[in-house]
């Protein structure tokens, strides 16, 4: 089955999936744009200059933060499960994207129109509970499931 997608035919997952990749791209431009926005006003209040050192103005220190985040050391603990442990923060954070597939973000701007939405969001939004009692127990330390 094919839907017109920006005028030329293409199949319903492919569109899906296009759509989906522009969706995270722009969340994560927004999102960009927040955190220099919070960092500006917040240095504002603390009458300060706020961040300056990477690019103009400051605006690629999101950029700085995410390299300096990925290149940091993988710490685990020794007697941790390496599976449940690794695969944990995944399993938090796959539902969070999943709930977005129902957000219409324009007037046919959504990755697909569930009639019944509300109960996918509530039950999707509910699994993410599974990762955080797998990185909990993977990680082989008595109080992890305490909360």
């Amino acid at each position: 089955m094919n839907v017109d997608l920006f005028g030329g035919s293409v199949n319903v997952w492919l569109d899906a999936f296009i759509r989906l990749q522009l969706i995270v791209v722009l969340m994560t431009v927004v999102v960009m744009g927040y955190t220099y926005l919070e960092r500006k006003i917040v240095a504002r209040f603390n009458q300060r200059i706020g961040p300056q050192k990477t690019g103009p103005f400051g605006l690629l220190q999101a950029v700085a933060d995410a390299l300096k985040l990925v290149g940091k050391e993988d710490l685990r603990p020794k007697a941790a499960d390496p599976w449940t442990f690794e695969l944990g923060p995944y399993f938090v954070f796959i539902p969070v994207l999943m709930g977005f597939v129902i957000v219409p973000f324009m007037a046919d701007w959504h990755i697909r129109l569930l009639d019944l939405g509300l109960i996918y969001f509530v039950s999707v939004s509910g699994l993410s509970v599974i990762g955080w009692m797998m990185a909990g127990w993977g990680s082989d330390n008595r109080y992890a499931l305490l909360g």
